[in-house]
């Protein structure tokens, strides 16, 4: 796959993860690879990942499939208990079908920022592209 960062963001690497950024100290944007959505369609995936992020805690989920430059996605996005400071965080997360790998570009950041990186995230999101 290939990602363009928009400026102001800095590579950097994550665990378990195959790509990595940071938005200052506090918003952490990666791409894992995670299992294909296999025989499901779209929408069943979408179901099927949304019934996932609620049982680890997600509040006003929200999920839809979308069409990106990039190839088809799940689009979900959340508030969630931070990891690392148990403060609430908005999480955005992409999950683009790649056959029986797809690949997950996942965003958290406070949810006080979200609004400002917002044109950001789309810039990221719209030059991801398999090969």
């Amino acid at each position: 796959f290939s990602v363009s960062l928009p400026a102001g963001w800095k590579k950097a690497s994550e665990p378990s993860a195959l790509f990595g950024a940071t938005h200052g100290s506090t918003t952490i944007f990666s791409i894992a690879p995670v299992p294909g959505r296999g025989s499901s369609t779209m929408a069943q995936w979408a179901q099927s990942l949304a019934i996932e992020a609620n049982g680890k805690g997600a509040t006003g989920l929200k999920s839809q499939v979308v069409r990106e430059p990039g190839g088809s996605a799940v689009y979900l996005a959340f508030q969630a208990a931070n990891q690392t400071n148990a403060k609430q965080a908005t999480i955005e997360e992409f999950y683009f079908d790649a056959g029986s790998t797809s690949y997950v570009m996942a965003f958290s950041m406070p949810s006080s920022s979200e609004p400002a990186l917002r044109s950001d995230i789309a810039k990221i999101v719209t030059s991801f592209r398999l090969k």
